[in-house]
């Protein structure tokens, strides 16, 4: 976090941090490529946030996907004892996951529910074209101006 900044904390509060307290993510993340910017990501979801983002870099990076093939893969949000699935999964990845000793919980994806992050982002591709994305669940578009 930048010097000056106010963050909204884990415990509900407004204020620039304290000792053991942590920020929610309310801000986008950048992800740099030889020193320039390639992505912004950013999404509404408290907790979910960080899993999502994480998510979605991955997709990009690793995966080669394009902004919006990536914020649209089906994701996972795993925190405390249950692992929630993109019910897009299916059943064979939930059967899987329970054979390895998860606690699985199907979420469903539609423009009225709330289960995951609904990320959006922007990606600088290799000509220097500003690509969008934005969560098929939710009522966004990514244009350009």
């Amino acid at each position: 976090m930048k010097e000056g900044s106010v963050s909204v904390w884990r415990d509900g509060s407004r204020r620039g941090g304290a000792s053991g307290a942590w920020p929610w993510p309310e801000y986008p993340t950048l992800v740099l490529a030889h020193g320039r910017a390639h992505a912004v990501i950013g999404t509404p979801g408290g907790r979910r946030i960080p899993t999502a983002i994480a998510q979605v870099i991955v997709n990009l990076v690793d995966r080669g996907l394009g902004i919006q093939d990536a914020i649209a893969a089906p994701r996972l949000h795993a925190e405390g004892p249950e692992v929630l699935l993109d019910e897009r999964l299916g059943l064979e990845t939930q059967e899987g996951l329970r054979a390895l000793g998860h606690r699985v919980v199907a979420g469903e994806r539609t423009p009225c529910s709330f289960n995951f992050a609904q990320p959006n982002g922007i990606v600088v591709d290799a000509e220097g074209t500003l690509r969008g994305g934005a969560d098929p669940f939710t009522p966004a578009t990514a244009v350009g101006v």
